[in-house]
C-alpha cells in the first residue's frame, strides 16, 4: 500500500465555558496541552503524544498570522508471527517485533481556527485520533488551571463554579466541498433521515440566518446538543432540498451531519462530514518538517482563494490577542 500524500482540512472549535475561546486561554491551557512532554495518551496498543510544537508566523510582527504547528506521534510495536520462505516453500513460524512511530503534522491557524493535518507516513494517526489525544491533554491542563485559580482566588468562588466557568469543549469538524456533497447525496435512491447537529462555534458570524437563530435558541436553552432532523422513511427526502441545506450548514465547519438511506441499488448508505471532506494532494511532498508546514499553509490559501474554504467574518476582532500571543512566545524564546 502506497502512502497517500494528502492534507485534510478542518475547523478547530475550542471553547472554555460560555465566555472564553481558543485564544483567550491559549497560554494557560492550550499551549501547555501541546508542549508538556509528560502528557501521553495510552491505549494499551499504542501511545500518542505531541512533539516539535512551536508557533509559526505566516504574516509579520505588525499583522501576525500565527499557527500552532507540531507533530502527532503514534508510538507502537509492529509484530509478526510468521513469514513465507520461498526457498522451502513453507510458512515459517517466527515471532519478531520492531518499534514503529508513524506521525502526522498539524497546523492550526489561531486567527481563524482552520486546521491542516498531514499524515507523514503510512499508518499515521488519524484526525480523529488527534482529537482524542488533545481532548485528554486539555482536560489535564484545564484541571491544573482551575486548581491554581482556586488557590489564588480572592473572591472565594467555589471550585465547582470555576470548573463550570472554564469547562473545555473541543470539536474538530472536517471542512467539506459543495461538489462532493452534491455527488454523494445523488447516490441515494431513498434518503430516509438527515440529522444536522448544530455546534457552538468560535467567535464567528453565521452567514445563514436560519442556523444563526437556531444556535441562539440553543444557547438560550443552555442545550448541550441541538439538532435539526428531517425524516421521511416512505417517499424519501428531497435530494435537492437536502443538498442545499447541508451545503449551507457545513460551509463554515460548525455543524456535523448524519445521512441514512439506501443507494440506487437498494443497499444501505450512510454519510457524515467524512464522506465529502476536502483533501489536497501534495505532489513531491517536502522532506523537512518546516517544508510540510509551509506547503500546508499554501494549500489552505489556494483553497480559500478558489472559494472552496470559507473564512467567516468574526464577531470579535482578536488581532490584538494574536499579536500578544506571538510577542509573548517570541520573548519567552529569546
Amino acid at each position: 500500500m502506497t502512502k497517500k500524500h494528502e492534507i485534510e482540512f478542518a475547523n478547530f472549535i475550542l471553547r472554555f465555558g460560555q465566555n472564553n475561546f481558543f485564544v483567550d486561554l491559549f497560554e494557560q491551557i492550550v499551549f501547555p496541552a501541546f508542549t508538556d512532554n509528560k502528557l501521553v495518551r495510552d491505549t494499551g496498543e499504542a501511545q500518542f503524544f505531541f512533539r516539535n510544537v512551536s508557533l509559526h508566523n505566516f504574516g509579520d510582527d505588525n499583522n501576525p498570522i500565527v499557527a500552532l504547528v507540531g507533530r502527532h506521534i503514534k508510538n507502537t510495536i509492529l509484530q509478526r508471527e510468521q513469514f513465507f520462505d520461498e526457498e522451502s516453500n513453507q510458512v515459517i513460524p517466527d515471532r519478531r517485533s520492531i518499534d514503529s512511530s508513524p506521525s502526522a503534522v498539524f497546523v492550526i491557524i489561531l486567527n481563524h481556527h482552520r486546521l491542516m493535518y498531514y499524515g507523514e507516513t503510512k499508518n499515521s494517526p488519524s484526525l480523529n485520533s488527534f482529537e482524542a489525544t488533545l481532548k485528554k491533554f486539555i482536560r489535564g491542563t484545564y484541571n491544573n488551571f482551575v486548581n491554581e485559580l482556586y488557590e489564588q482566588n480572592e473572591t472565594q468562588y467555589t471550585k465547582k463554579f470555576l470548573r463550570d466557568e472554564y469547562f473545555p469543549s473541543l470539536d474538530i469538524v472536517s471542512l467539506t466541498r459543495e461538489r462532493s456533497i452534491e455527488d454523494f447525496i445523488n447516490q441515494y435512491g431513498l434518503l430516509r433521515r438527515v440529522e444536522i447537529d448544530l455546534l457552538t462555534p468560535n467567535q464567528e458570524i453565521d452567514n445563514n440566518e436560519f442556523f444563526r437563530q437556531a444556535r441562539l435558541k440553543k444557547e438560550e436553552a443552555q442545550s448541550k446538543k441541538t439538532a435539526i432532523v428531517h425524516s421521511n422513511s416512505n417517499e424519501g427526502l428531497s435530494l435537492g432540498g437536502i443538498t442545499r441545506q447541508i451545503n449551507s450548514a457545513l460551509s463554515q465547519g460548525n455543524s456535523k451531519v448524519n445521512l441514512t438511506g439506501k443507494d440506487r441499488q437498494g443497499n444501505k448508505l450512510e454519510g457524515t462530514n467524512e464522506s465529502f471532506k476536502i483533501k489536497s494532494q501534495l505532489s513531491e511532498p517536502p522532506l523537512t518538517f518546516e517544508g510540510i508546514v509551509i506547503r500546508c499553509y499554501q494549500s489552505l490559501e489556494n483553497l480559500i482563494q478558489e472559494g472552496s474554504i470559507i473564512i467567516p467574518e468574526r464577531a470579535e476582532n482578536i488581532s490584538e490577542k494574536i499579536k500578544q500571543i506571538w510577542n509573548n512566545r517570541n520573548n519567552s524564546n529569546e
